[in-house]
């Protein structure tokens, strides 16, 4: 045998430990923030009073998002089987979709014209282009700010609307992952926006702030805005964030909400699990973290 098939085979060993190190350096992140969650899910539980205005504050927001209908179509899970996949009603048949913030993830974008929603509008200043050139899509690299301003490249959620769904011809259904800008965007957002919306699914970011006094206002204002046109179906815990503590209780630093259109809902009675049989985790290095406790707000 020649001298490169040695020199493959003596190189191959040092190679292979180089390689598991890198794997294991990689998953140290995951570790970490595993042992984080280990430390902190007692505290996601509201079985003890409130002992800070933080902690009433992050009762009533939760009291706000914890689900008290179902959809009556069909659950569904849209997008990948981990971070970027969100669990929705089966209900996009001759919608528009409208995906704020899409990054290199655009399995929700693709699933929901697999669904049956008639066209795709993506907006991410953050990529040049979307991952794929998906059909009956149209791409827009601009944020979603409160105000438009086309200096800055950024659109409101209303003038993002308009882009979309030129006319309001058809009924939409949105996403929204946009790392905190979404309060300000639905706090300022027109009265009326959600009517021709079926669902809407967000991450909704920022809970370590629930104690400031702005925060919490706005937050809370927004929730009961969503409320009066939407009810919450699916409530979670984005697992790839910290747990922030608030005073007594803890929570996640991201959650997962989906809202359905009143006249699209159904009540149901109340549960007694959060869980629900399609959720994944965001990131599967870490252990789901469990809201259960939460249903005692």
């Amino acid at each position: 045998m020649g001298a490169k098939f040695y020199a493959r085979k003596w190189l191959r060993g040092p190679a292979r430990t180089v390689a598991n190190k890198v794997v294991s350096l990689s998953d140290v992140q995951g570790r970490l923030m595993a042992v984080q969650h280990a430390g902190l899910q007692s505290a996601v539980d509201f079985e003890e009073n409130p002992r800070t205005l933080a902690d009433e504050q992050l009762r009533q927001a939760v009291s706000l998002m914890l689900p008290t209908h179902q959809p009556k179509a069909e659950w569904c899970r849209v997008g990948g089987p981990a971070d970027g996949g969100y669990v929705m009603a089966r209900d996009f048949t001759g919608a528009v979709a409208v995906s704020l913030g899409v990054g290199w993830d655009d399995t929700w974008d693709a699933e929901a014209l697999r669904l049956g929603a008639v066209s795709l509008a993506q907006f991410d200043p953050t990529i040049r282009r979307p991952p794929r050139n998906l059909k009956k899509a149209s791409f827009y690299r601009v944020g979603i700010a409160s105000v438009s301003d086309s200096a800055a490249g950024l659109v409101s959620l209303e003038d993002a609307l308009e882009l979309s769904n030129p006319g309001a011809q058809d009924e939409f259904v949105l996403k929204m992952d946009i790392e905190g800008h979404e309060w300000a965007v639905l706090d300022n957002a027109p009265e009326n926006w959600a009517a021709p919306c079926r669902q809407i699914v967000a991450e909704l970011h920022c809970w370590s702030q629930i104690g400031e006094a702005d925060f919490a206002a706005t937050a809370l204002r927004v929730l009961e805005q969503l409320g009066s046109t939407h009810v919450p179906v699916h409530l979670r815990a984005n697992n790839a964030v910290p747990l922030v503590s608030v005073g007594a209780y803890a929570t996640p630093a991201a959650l997962e909400v989906t809202w359905i259109r009143r006249d699209l809902a159904q009540a149901i009675e109340p549960l007694s699990t959060l869980r629900h049989r399609l959720d994944a985790p965001n990131d599967p290095r870490t252990p789901e973290v469990n809201l259960d406790g939460w249903l005692r707000a």
